[in-house]
Protein backbone atom coordinates (compact mmCIF):
# COMPACT_ATOMS: atom_id res chain seq x y z
CA UNK A 1 0.00 0.00 0.00
CA UNK A 2 1.46 3.32 -1.03
CA UNK A 3 0.46 6.32 1.07
CA UNK A 4 1.00 9.65 -0.65
CA UNK A 5 3.02 12.28 1.22
CA UNK A 6 1.25 15.06 3.10
CA UNK A 7 0.60 18.25 1.13
CA UNK A 8 -0.89 21.57 2.09
CA UNK A 9 -4.12 20.83 0.19
CA UNK A 10 -6.36 17.96 -0.82
CA UNK A 11 -5.39 15.42 -3.44
CA UNK A 12 -8.89 15.82 -4.90
CA UNK A 13 -7.88 18.15 -7.71
CA UNK A 14 -8.25 18.03 -11.48
CA UNK A 15 -5.40 17.77 -13.99
CA UNK A 16 -4.80 21.54 -13.68
CA UNK A 17 -4.44 21.36 -9.91
CA UNK A 18 -7.81 23.03 -9.33
CA UNK A 19 -10.24 21.64 -6.72
CA UNK A 20 -12.43 18.95 -8.30
CA UNK A 21 -16.20 18.98 -7.88
CA UNK A 22 -17.52 15.50 -7.16
CA UNK A 23 -21.01 14.06 -6.73
CA UNK A 24 -22.30 11.80 -3.96
CA UNK A 25 -23.96 8.50 -4.84
CA UNK A 26 -26.31 7.31 -2.11
CA UNK A 27 -26.44 3.73 -3.38
CA UNK A 28 -22.68 3.15 -3.35
CA UNK A 29 -21.83 5.80 -0.71
CA UNK A 30 -19.06 7.05 -2.98
CA UNK A 31 -18.21 10.50 -4.29
CA UNK A 32 -17.67 10.30 -8.07
CA UNK A 33 -16.26 12.84 -10.51
CA UNK A 34 -19.03 12.16 -13.05
CA UNK A 35 -22.18 14.31 -12.87
CA UNK A 36 -25.62 12.85 -13.49
CA UNK A 37 -28.60 14.94 -14.61
CA UNK A 38 -30.23 14.59 -11.21
CA UNK A 39 -27.20 16.04 -9.36
CA UNK A 40 -28.02 19.48 -7.98
CA UNK A 41 -25.26 19.57 -5.38
CA UNK A 42 -21.56 19.04 -5.92
CA UNK A 43 -18.93 18.60 -3.24
CA UNK A 44 -15.35 19.60 -2.63
CA UNK A 45 -13.47 16.99 -0.60
CA UNK A 46 -10.66 17.33 1.87
CA UNK A 47 -8.54 14.19 1.65
CA UNK A 48 -4.92 14.64 2.68
CA UNK A 49 -3.75 11.12 3.39
CA UNK A 50 -5.35 8.94 0.70
CA UNK A 51 -4.95 5.32 -0.17
CA UNK A 52 -4.98 5.00 -3.97
CA UNK A 53 -6.44 1.88 -5.60
CA UNK A 54 -6.60 1.32 -9.36
CA UNK A 55 -9.77 -0.67 -10.13
CA UNK A 56 -9.61 -0.38 -13.92
CA UNK A 57 -11.31 -3.32 -15.60
CA UNK A 58 -12.71 -4.82 -12.40
CA UNK A 59 -16.38 -5.78 -12.67
CA UNK A 60 -16.78 -5.97 -8.91
CA UNK A 61 -14.87 -3.72 -6.55
CA UNK A 62 -14.23 -4.79 -2.98
CA UNK A 63 -13.48 -1.67 -1.00
CA UNK A 64 -11.22 -2.20 2.00
CA UNK A 65 -11.61 -0.51 5.36
CA UNK A 66 -9.83 2.83 5.38
CA UNK A 67 -6.43 2.28 7.06
CA UNK A 68 -5.84 4.20 10.30
CA UNK A 69 -3.10 6.34 8.74
CA UNK A 70 -5.41 7.42 5.87
CA UNK A 71 -8.39 9.75 5.73
CA UNK A 72 -9.82 8.50 2.45
CA UNK A 73 -9.55 6.20 -0.54
CA UNK A 74 -9.21 7.20 -4.19
CA UNK A 75 -10.42 4.66 -6.74
CA UNK A 76 -9.27 5.26 -10.31
CA UNK A 77 -10.79 3.50 -13.30
CA UNK A 78 -14.10 3.09 -11.44
CA UNK A 79 -17.19 1.92 -13.32
CA UNK A 80 -17.99 1.75 -17.00
CA UNK A 81 -16.76 5.31 -17.59
CA UNK A 82 -13.40 4.82 -15.84
CA UNK A 83 -14.34 7.52 -13.34
CA UNK A 84 -12.52 8.56 -10.22
CA UNK A 85 -14.36 7.69 -7.01
CA UNK A 86 -13.61 8.80 -3.47
CA UNK A 87 -14.39 7.52 0.00
CA UNK A 88 -13.82 9.70 3.05
CA UNK A 89 -13.56 8.70 6.70
CA UNK A 90 -15.91 11.45 7.86
CA UNK A 91 -18.36 12.86 5.31
CA UNK A 92 -19.41 15.73 7.60
CA UNK A 93 -15.86 16.95 8.26
CA UNK A 94 -14.28 16.21 4.89
CA UNK A 95 -16.87 17.45 2.40
CA UNK A 96 -18.21 20.87 1.54
CA UNK A 97 -21.44 21.24 -0.46
CA UNK A 98 -21.44 23.33 -3.61
CA UNK A 99 -24.94 24.11 -5.01
CA UNK A 100 -25.19 23.77 -8.79
CA UNK A 101 -27.49 25.79 -11.03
Amino acid sequence: MKILPEKEHSYVVDSNGEPMIVFYRETSRLFVNRRLEKDHVGYFLNIRHPLHIDVTGQTQVLIPRIPDQCDGIILTGYGIHDSIAFIVKDKELQSMEFPLE
